[in-house]
């Protein structure tokens, strides 16, 4: 029976900083200031209140005046997840641990 955990992170970025986030189902919500998300070939720009979800490496800039973001991420029990670059301060808050079969598309 596969086992997943779904963490919570908080992370405040600095003015312009940026930081790469290996890949996993993750949301990313802006709580205040604003972003940018890279992932792939596309990129995307969000404000304060807004968020954005994928599942492949992620790059994050904030914006002129910094980034709160609250950051969660379904991974695999035992895998490890929720690094951080430069510019970065990043809070762990609770994670929740979902055990069964995977029954197909997650719904996130």
């Amino acid at each position: 029976m596969s086992s997943y955990t779904l963490h919570l992170h908080s992370d405040r970025l600095e003015p312009r900083a940026e930081t790469r986030l290996p890949g996993c189902h993750r949301v990313i919500y802006v709580r205040d200031g604003d972003a940018i998300m890279r992932a792939g070939a596309q990129a995307a720009g969000f404000a304060a209140n807004s968020a954005w979800y994928g599942r492949d490496t992620v790059t994050v800039t904030a914006g002129a005046a910094g980034a709160m973001l609250l950051r969660w991420e379904l991974v695999a029990s035992g895998e490890a997840r929720g690094g951080h670059g430069a510019g970065q301060a990043a809070g762990h808050g609770p994670r929740r641990r979902l055990a069964g079969t995977h029954p197909g598309p997650w719904p996130m």
